[in-house]
């Protein structure tokens, strides 16, 4: 549709439509989500799906709300020709081209419910094969802690999946795996470009680790479980059988998770971790909900802390293109130090390493 021809909003509105597009033009092409690029585009262009959508927390990314909101009911048992268009919910899915009408009379006949879920619940970690590009910058981490075990805290855990990381098992191609192969969590991944990945030791120690979070996911909780199922991208069966694996693996060996704010949480636990270890703070996508000045907060506190021990920060986020950055950050004595570690597929699919020899 030509912008000529496009229906305009009000302020608020237009620029939650030009979200929308643009989600459907990048993130849903970069995650091959066809589903979700043929609704994101119907509600850009759809007035009442746009209010629905700006019931949100402030802050909380609309598209991925709105959809895991529908998901979410849709995987509750909740009738309608929709189903048909979900790969996860229908072995024989109706192809995208014609979701939207479906899509659009669900949302307004469950439109009170969806409401009420969209302005109350936030989006979640629940990509676990992001591991398998954080691994190799744990293990440079620890290289560079001179091979003492790691003390993690994990900012934004939800669930504390990716903080049981050591049970899972990694295949890089050409032979280089790591970690436990009778896993029922298997990741693997497309190394791209020429520099290779540091040394994956046998055996990466962690003595101590925590997970924090504003809205942290009970496994116990059958509805916040089927919330993190929600968010899975309906194409994408692979992520939602390491979902279900995931899960399974934290039952078993449950993670430690608290709740509460980051920035109110993370002096007193880098305070707490064991003085013999490694410090290793870590987050992946979930940097973009916090606001600036709570970025600046998060940032100063390591860098504070520094001046006692070092503090290793890894971040893996997006780019707004078609890939995330992975960043290790070194504070130090007070100061800090950014390295680009990689490149890579915001789910994992592809890492491209970017770091030659130890840094």
């Amino acid at each position: 549709m030509s912008s000529e021809r496009r229906p305009h909003f009000s302020t608020d509105l237009d620029v939650l439509s030009q979200v929308f597009r643009r989600f459907g033009e990048v993130e849903c092409k970069l995650i091959e989500s066809p589903l979700y690029e043929r609704f994101s585009f119907g509600v850009a262009d759809d007035e009442e799906m746009l209010k629905l959508a700006a019931a949100r927390i402030q802050g909380q990314p609309p598209a991925n709300v709105l959809f895991a909101a529908v998901q979410y009911l849709l995987l509750q048992g909740a009738q309608h020709p929709l189903r048909s268009f979900y790969p996860a919910l229908s072995t024989t899915p109706l192809a995208p081209a014609d979701s939207y009408e479906a899509f659009r009379e669900f949302c307004l006949a469950n439109y009170d419910e969806l409401r009420r879920l969209i302005s109350s619940k936030t989006v979640q970690t629940n990509v676990v094969r992001r591991s398998i590009c954080l691994l190799p910058a744990y293990a440079l981490v620890a290289q560079l802690g001179g091979g003492r075990p790691l003390a993690q805290v994990e900012v934004g855990t939800s669930a504390g999946l990716n903080l049981l990381w050591q049970r899972y098992h990694y295949d890089y191609g050409s032979g280089l795996t790591w970690g436990d192969p009778t896993s029922p969590v298997q990741l693997t991944t497309e190394r791209r470009g020429e520099v290779t990945l540091p040394e994956l030791p046998g055996s990466l120690r962690v003595s101590w680790s925590v997970g924090v979070d504003l809205h942290p996911i009970s496994l116990s909780d059958d509805s916040a479980v089927l919330w993190l199922r929600s968010l899975v991208w309906p194409e994408n069966l692979e992520l939602h059988r390491q979902l279900s694996a995931a899960i399974e693996v934290a039952k078993e060996h449950a993670p430690n998770v608290i709740e509460g704010d980051a920035n109110a949480q993370l002096p007193s636990l880098l305070e707490s971790a064991p003085k013999d270890a490694t410090l290793c703070v870590f987050a992946s996508h979930v940097l973009y909900q916090f606001s600036r000045d709570a970025l600046i907060t998060l940032y100063k506190a390591m860098q504070a802390y520094s001046e006692v021990r070092p503090v290793y920060f890894i971040s893996m986020e997006g780019t707004g293109n078609a890939h995330s950055e992975l960043k290790l950050t070194v504070y130090r004595d007070g100061t800090r130090r950014i390295i680009d570690l990689a490149n890579c597929h915001p789910h994992g699919y592809w890492l491209e390493w970017l770091v030659v020899g130890q840094s």
